[in-house]
């Protein structure tokens, strides 16, 4: 997708390294007619007297002047763009081996404008060009015509510092970080880690992170992220790193609680209730009670004669 942008640069590299008549003239802007954009400065040679591209002295920033005339209503959008080269022998025709770093756009009106860009202190590539996108005007992935002043340079490879690693180690409903590393390179210093825990809840930046812990307050799965943060040499802002060794999920489960069967009870046959015996009462009728006092009457005589019979004897 870089080859037009490489033919593009292999042609303008030799001109713009040699300064020469490209490198003086105003260029004018690929979408307007009646705009026209120059690079302030007589040398494409960032850090010379009179450069078109400046370098600050740590190499963390690049910028560049623009000069914009035409009609008082004219306005153009122009983009200064900051890639790492892979080494010192970056040019034309090894381009699409850079990594785009970063970018600034602006849309300008007539008078000049200076334009800054962050870059890492390493092997850098300055592209200056018309249009909103780093990777070429109009939306496309490539230049054109629209590239119209670049700077590269640097004396050392491009190492970003990383995130290299974190283990976890969980509890019964908590998480405890056991170990984290970093690779602060480039020159970069290692400021802190801040720890998302997955749940909505934050360890706010930190230099001691290990042995933190977080509690959960419900069981789950939760994915743990550790996001470094440096500060590279001349840069007061910090630059943030994270990656997959500094991710780890943990989950959590409700421990199962034994269940003791209950032995269930046998049905009984419900028993017939059982009808009261009937109660037989003594017949106290006419005829019984003429036959007992007829009893009582022979038994009383008997009983009278015996005991008269006793008396006379004696």
């Amino acid at each position: 997708m870089f080859k037009f942008r490489n033919l593009a640069l292999s042609l303008l590299l030799p001109l713009l390294m040699a300064g020469g008549s490209l490198a003086y003239s105003p260029i004018a802007a690929a979408d307007s007619n009646t705009c026209s954009a120059s690079v302030v400065g007589s040398s494409n040679s960032a850090n010379q007297a009179g450069s078109r591209f400046q370098i600050n002295s740590a190499g963390t920033q690049g910028s560049v002047t623009v000069n914009l005339s035409g009609a008082a209503n004219c306005q153009e959008t122009i983009t200064l763009v900051s890639w790492q080269a892979p080494n010192s022998d970056f040019n034309g025709q090894n381009v699409s081996s850079q990594t785009l770093y970063d970018s600034t756009t602006e849309t300008l009106g007539v008078g000049s404008h200076t334009l800054t860009v962050p870059m890492l202190n390493c092997y850098y590539q300055l592209d200056l060009v018309t249009g909103s996108s780093p990777y070429g005007a109009n939306g496309t992935a490539w230049y054109g015509n629209n590239l119209f002043g670049y700077a590269q340079g640097g004396s050392q490879a491009c190492v970003q510092p990383t995130c290299v690693g974190l283990s976890v180690v969980p509890g019964s409903l908590s998480a405890d970080i056991s170990n984290f590393a970093q690779s602060a390179t480039d020159g970069a210093t290692f400021n802190g880690a801040s720890i998302n825990w997955g749940d909505g809840n934050t360890t706010p930046e930190t230099a001691n992170v290990v042995n933190l812990v977080h509690n959960y307050g419900s069981y789950g799965q939760y994915t743990i992220t550790a996001t470094a943060y440096f500060t590279l040499p001349g840069q007061s802002n910090q630059i943030t790193a994270t990656s997959q060794a500094c991710t780890q999920a943990v989950s959590f489960t409700a421990p199962v609680v034994p269940v003791t069967p209950v032995t269930p009870m046998t049905p009984t046959t419900p028993t017939t209730p059982t009808t009261p015996a009937a109660t037989t009462l003594v017949n106290t009728g006419p005829g019984d009670v003429l036959a007992i006092v007829g009893l009582a009457v022979v038994l009383g005589g008997v009983v009278h004669n015996l005991f008269m019979r006793r008396l006379a004897r004696r």
